[in-house]
């Protein structure tokens, strides 16, 4: 059974960008990071794509509010010149504010170097609100008799006519109807 996704009410979508410097020399991974200046917890989901190809989906993630959460891809073939890639964002809000660092770093190498840096901000996306329907399970017979009910007392009551009376009347009414 899938797993059933957040209410995501806003897509992300960066440009196409390569991952340069195709080397067993170096390591060339993608990291997308998502701060939430809200005051509730909120959810975001990164898909990566190299090509129409999904490489990456992080599923559900949690970012608490004021709190900062990240995600690493690492590319797993280096030798691959300049592969494609571009990634879709899903948020709950407004408040989830995402970016990407796309880098190579020397291997081998302590501290790490960087030696090819590309930074996507948040102004660098393109912002996507998504059409949003609220879930509402679906009504039991017995709360639609009860919802009826209500309805029924409340237009009776009204128009001054007990509600034991209007019931009475049907009955009868429904009773004609078999006799004949």
């Amino acid at each position: 059974m899938e797993e059933a996704m957040a209410e995501f009410r806003y897509e992300y979508v960066t440009g196409v960008f390569p991952l340069v410097l195709a080397s067993p020399e170096y390591e060339r991974s993608i990291t997308f990071f998502f701060t939430n200046r809200g005051h509730t917890p909120e959810a975001a989901r990164v898909i990566l794509l190299k090509g129409n190809e999904t490489m990456l989906d992080t599923g559900d993630r949690t970012v608490d509010p004021g709190g900062l959460d990240g995600y690493g891809f690492g590319d797993e073939n280096p030798d691959e010149v300049r592969p494609l890639f571009w990634a879709r964002i899903f948020t709950t809000s407004v408040n989830v504010v995402p970016s990407v660092l796309v880098d190579a770093v020397e291997t081998g190498q302590s501290p790490q170097r960087a030696v090819w840096q590309a930074y996507i901000s948040p102004r660098d996306f393109a912002v996507f609100e998504l059409p949003y329907r609220p879930f509402h399970p679906p009504e039991t017979a017995a709360a639609a008799v009860r919802k009826s009910t209500r309805r029924m007392s409340a237009a009776v009551g009204r128009l001054g006519v007990p509600l034991e009376m209007v019931k009475a009347a049907r009955r009868a009414e429904s009773a004609r109807g078999r006799k004949s």
